[in-house]
């Protein structure tokens, strides 16, 4: 389906025109002012709806202003007044479609494409005007911005595992530890016991000496009264010789005295005995205990545990490592997984032209950035997408095409013919012999 006729009054800068094209390719041209915009803008304002109409559509001093479309099957017809627009479509017996725009929008695609417009886009706005018209039923921008998060994310999670590693790497652990800590309780134990009998035996060498030192007294007291009492007997024997009168109770007292010594020196000396015999009957006193080497095994095993808790710690930073790789695996599959929704997608997808993709965020063409084509590819490529974008009604429009050279003119006639496609071509040109030529507002010739 391509336009057959268009008639337009009063839109925007034109009078009266009536357009009936005689080639697929369809150059509009006049100077700057002229009103060629307005001839390209009538055809989408007729068939695009409200959105795409700008605030004052009537030509200024004119109250009403209309647009009539034939498309062979279709006739669309567009009227403006100061309180709004009107849309009817017609089919070829003349009945009126219901839900006018509704039918326009099933059938025009996206006729609002520029081919030279799409080239002068960046590579955002590039992307997703090509994902829609190819059809690709994933977000694929929505997949390279997780993925790209992921990547982010991974590369932290494998920059963590590496020093994770590293750090348990420099952790140099002494060869054959045991399985479990050394109890250095158990070995505090032994220290406190032997603490205790060395303690207890100096009490015992203590109470010895004591026991000694008493017997070596009492022996000392024994002797002391035997000496008391032998002295006790000559002093007697003196006052005897002297004291015959009193020599028998002197006598009596001597002799009752050193009995008493006698007795006291005998207790004395059996005390002296006795203590003796228990000395000489003690059991030998056991050795004492040498702790130094309880001391060394308790620094031995504080070394050894030190070395245990330094393994533990090794492998507990070995398990963090491990959980992070982890960690960034499930990463590495989602992200394939991601990829792999993206190629599937793009096989899927109805691309307009051989070579042309999709690829984070831009848009491709054999392989490059779309921007790095040449014009002539460029060109090429951006006709093919808005063919495919406009399979039913087979209508382009290009602005500017002032910008095309005549090499790309003859390109744009080419194709235009070759695909059977209606292509409509706003040029400058003051000429007066080029396409359908416009002058203030109406058609000059054609």
């Amino acid at each position: 389906m391509k336009i057959l006729q268009l008639t337009a009054e009063n839109v925007k800068k034109l009078k009266v025109v009536d357009i009936t094209p005689s080639d697929n390719f369809v150059q509009v041209t006049g100077p700057n002012g002229s009103g060629k915009t307005s001839v390209l803008d009538s055809i989408w304002w007729a068939l695009g709806g409200k959105d795409g109409i700008q605030s004052v559509p009537i030509r200024k001093g004119a109250d009403k202003a209309r647009i009539r479309l034939n498309l062979g099957s279709i006739v669309v017809e567009r009227k403006f007044t100061p309180n709004g627009t009107t849309l009817t479509v017609k089919n070829e017996e003349g009945a009126v479609y219901p839900s006018p725009q509704s039918m326009l929008d099933d059938l025009i695609g996206t006729l609002s494409f520029d081919p030279l417009a799409f080239a002068r886009k960046d590579a955002a706005e590039q992307y997703e005007e090509l994902r829609v018209i190819a059809k690709v039923e994933v977000d694929l921008r929505a997949l390279e911005a997780e993925n790209a998060a992921d990547f982010k994310a991974r590369t932290g999670l494998n920059r963590e595992a590496k020093e994770k590693r590293s750090q348990a790497a420099g952790m140099e652990i002494a060869k054959d530890l045991p399985e479990q800590p050394i109890d250095e309780s158990a070995i505090l134990g032994e220290m406190e016991k032997a603490a205790g009998h060395n303690a207890t035996l100096e009490q015992r060498k203590a109470r010895r000496s004591q026991v000694q030192a008493d017997a070596n007294t009492n022996t000392a007291e024994g002797v002391q009264l035997r000496e008391a009492s032998a002295r006790t007997r000559d002093e007697t024997a003196r006052r005897v010789k002297e004291l015959e009168r009193q020599i028998q109770q002197v006598k009596k007292d001597g002799e009752d005295a050193a009995l008493a010594f006698d007795k006291r020196a005998s207790k004395a000396l059996d005390a002296a005995a006795a203590l003796g015999k228990q000395i000489d009957e003690a059991p030998a006193l056991p050795d004492p205990i040498d702790i130094s080497e309880l001391r060394a095994s308790i620094d031995r095993a504080k070394l050894t545990n030190a070395e245990i808790a330094k393994r533990e710690r090794r492998h507990a930073v070995e398990a963090e490592a491990k959980t992070l790789e982890g960690q960034a695996e499930v990463l590495t599959r989602a992200m394939a997984a991601r990829e792999d929704r993206k190629r599937i997608a793009l096989q899927a997808a109805e691309m307009p032209v051989e070579g042309l993709g999709l690829s984070e965020g831009r848009v491709i063409f054999n392989g490059l950035p779309f921007d790095q084509a040449s014009d002539a590819e460029q060109l090429q490529a951006s006709l093919a997408i808005a063919m495919a974008g406009n399979p039913k009604l087979r209508v382009i429009r290009i602005r500017d095409g002032s910008l095309l050279d005549e090499k790309g003119l003859a390109t744009v006639a080419a194709l235009a013919r070759e695909k059977d496609y209606q292509i409509w071509v706003e040029r400058v040109d003051s000429t007066g012999t080029i396409g359908i030529v416009m002058e203030d507002g109406e058609v000059k010739a054609q």
